[in-house]
């Protein structure tokens, strides 16, 4: 139930922002992505996951800018992991299709919608460093080193 409320709202945010949204039925065959967003060139598949009361997430998303924080291997990777591995082998994806994980995690009263400056150092390993920027004499965090 908890998916299909989810799906059902991704779906009408995706529709009051003025994108025409399909949902794609389910296949006894395979997985398929929850939904389908008509661009002028392609489509995004897109697959909606959502996790519930994960504190290690609500931990980091209440953390201060530039707090140090570990953040272990989880069911969040585990999700996201499935939610790829669906998209990538739906029989009925091309090329041409973009792709998204919509991520949803809650607690009581409130929901966060996972982005990709959070989920990137939990799926790949990438995090802030200093670093010269060119244009000043001055560091500034560096986004895209892997961890070692």
């Amino acid at each position: 139930m908890k998916d299909d409320y989810d799906k059902c709202f991704v779906l009408s945010l995706l529709r009051n922002g003025g994108f025409q949204v399909d949902l794609i039925p389910e296949s006894s065959n395979h997985k398929a992505p929850d939904l389908s967003v008509a661009l002028p060139e392609s489509n995004v598949l897109v697959e909606v996951k959502s996790k519930e009361d994960d504190q290690q997430l609500r931990n980091l998303l209440k953390s201060p800018n530039g707090a140090s924080l570990s953040y272990n291997v989880s069911v969040i990777e585990t999700v996201l992991r499935d939610g790829y591995r669906q998209l990538r082998d739906f029989p009925g994806r091309d090329d041409s299709n973009f792709t998204i994980i919509w991520f949803i995690t809650r607690k009581i009263g409130s929901v966060t919608v996972l982005v990709r400056s959070a989920a990137m150092p939990i799926l790949y390993g990438i995090e802030l460093i200093e670093g010269q920027t060119v244009d000043k004499n001055s560091f500034a965090p560096v986004v895209g080193l892997p961890k070692l």
